[in-house]
């Protein structure tokens, strides 16, 4: 026997009574029809809130912005200025 849809809704909403939330966890952990059905309720997978989840929304903060990511050139620049650098540090020395 599967679950009904009011039985998702009041278990996604956690409208139920406690006796009520666990016997239908209980289910849900043992059905996986039921599963996928209260996981569609929660995530339509539209990109869409779940009108049983959308007065429930916490405010998160903005995603962070994707790092960039230091190119495969810069290394070698980096080790061909500190060469070059150091060239020029060992001619001053040297003529000192």
């Amino acid at each position: 026997m599967h679950l009904t849809q009011e039985e998702i809704e009041l278990y996604v909403s956690r409208h139920a009574s406690v006796d009520e939330l666990l016997a239908i966890a209980q289910h849900l952990d043992d059905c996986y029809e039921c599963r996928d059905r209260a996981a569609a309720v929660v995530d339509s997978g539209k990109g869409e809130i779940s009108h049983t989840r959308r007065g429930k929304m916490i405010s998160a903060p903005p995603p962070a912005a994707p790092r960039k990511r230091i190119g495969r050139w810069v290394l070698p620049w980096l080790f061909a200025a500190a060469a070059i650098g150091l060239a020029i540090w060992l001619l001053v020395s040297a003529m000192r």
